[in-house]
């Protein structure tokens, strides 16, 4: 999985758009916090820092979300006609 990200990564950089990289960025950092809450849930025996590392991924991709959607509204609309 964590492969699959850096390749789209890598791709989305040739030819995406900004968004698109920035999705596959956060989808690495997301993966990369998986597998740190797991280390950290088995060394401390406790399930905070699953939700430690769950919230800072929240955060991440709300943050991301947001730059998405101010992008999106700053956006030309051509080609639509309202009703």
């Amino acid at each position: 999985m964590l492969s699959t990200d850096f390749f789209c990564r890598d791709v989305c950089a040739v030819g995406g758009d900004g968004s698109s990289r920035t999705t596959g960025e956060n989808g690495v950092l997301a993966n990369l916090g998986v597998l740190s809450a797991v280390g950290l849930v088995a060394c401390t025996e406790s399930l905070w820092p699953d939700v430690a590392i769950g919230l800072l991924i929240v955060c991440v991709f709300l943050q991301s979300a947001w730059g998405i959607f101010q992008e999106a509204v700053g956006q030309p609309t051509t080609g639509v006609e309202a009703v």
